[in-house]
């Protein structure tokens, strides 16, 4: 499982723009996986209690551009309380 970002959600639009760093803290070019093959970044809702859907403009899944990924136009449908 890879590093988790929360980021508080409101009914509107979001973008939102990550870097990709080592563990040594530097930006790395792309994400791969074990075998060295390239990943996607994937946006996600962690913890859902009001079955909101995301969803984004330029899709829930990007590969990192010079280390960085940039989802736009994002929402959330459905408002909720919750950690």
């Amino acid at each position: 499982m890879g590093p988790s970002i929360v980021v508080a959600a409101w009914l509107g639009m979001l973008s939102l723009s990550l870097s990709a760093q080592s563990s040594y803290g530097t930006i790395v070019g792309t994400v791969t996986d074990a075998t060295g093959a390239t990943v996607p970044v994937t946006l996600a809702l962690g913890s859902n209690p009001g079955s909101g859907s995301l969803t984004c403009a330029t899709g829930l899944a990007l590969v990192t551009v010079n280390g960085t990924v940039a989802f736009g136009g994002c929402g959330v449908d459905r408002a909720s309380y919750g950690l």
